[in-house]
């Protein structure tokens, strides 16, 4: 069940929104010499209000899916079909290994129950699961420290780089210690990507929640 990125889903009062991790750019603030760094991204971000964080993504009818015709498809992706989702919004910003190495610091290293889904603790347990797969923690448990895996190094965890490599289980735990968020379905996670829909429904002005 690993997943390079994981989506995430906040509920608010005024409905759903969605935070989105999972961007392959992981250089964003220094693909450009004169740009500037991603510390200072990231500073900027944190201070945008929250309600300007999210782009909405309008309720409708999507095509989702490979077309006859295609030059070339995996087959998960055969073939196009409607699907219709209800409007939501979609994080313009990343869950970052900051973020998720909160969570592993306050639940004790994944080991409050309360997180996880009963398959998801079934798993933790038969794989003695503390962290992220590829992380190395500290002698002591910090915030300090965190290295990862990267192919055949061993390099200091980039705090600012959105988490990776964590399971359907460690995500769906990430959201429930959270208290505010969800994993998206698929469909949605693609309408996202889509942008647009063949037919936006005019009847639906406000986010819907989920369960």
């Amino acid at each position: 069940f690993v997943q390079p990125y994981i989506l995430l889903t906040s509920n608010d009062d005024q409905g759903t929104k969605m935070i989105l991790s999972g961007n392959n750019n992981r250089e964003m603030a220094t693909q450009k010499k004169n740009e500037v760094s991603s510390e200072e991204v990231i500073e900027v971000v944190n201070n945008i209000e929250l309600s300007k964080q999210f782009c909405k993504i309008e309720g409708g009818t999507y095509s989702l899916g490979a077309r006859i015709g295609d030059p070339f498809v995996f087959d998960q992706e055969k073939w196009a079909h409607d699907v219709h989702i209800s409007e939501f919004e979609i994080g313009r910003v990343t869950i970052t290994n900051s973020d998720f190495l909160k969570f592993v610091l306050d639940s004790n290293q994944y080991s409050i129950r309360e997180h996880w889904s009963l398959e998801g603790w079934r798993w933790k347990v038969t794989n003695n699961v503390k962290h992220p797969i590829y992380w190395i923690q500290p002698v002591f448990q910090q915030q300090e420290g965190w290295k990862v895996h990267h192919f055949h190094e061993v390099l200091p965890l980039p705090m600012n780089h959105p988490v990776s490599r964590v399971s359907y289980w460690e995500a769906e735990a990430y959201c429930n210690w959270r208290g505010d968020c969800r994993l998206p379905t698929e469909a949605e996670w693609e309408a996202a990507a889509v942008g647009s829909s063949s037919s936006s429904s005019s009847s639906s002005s406000s986010s819907s929640s989920s369960s």
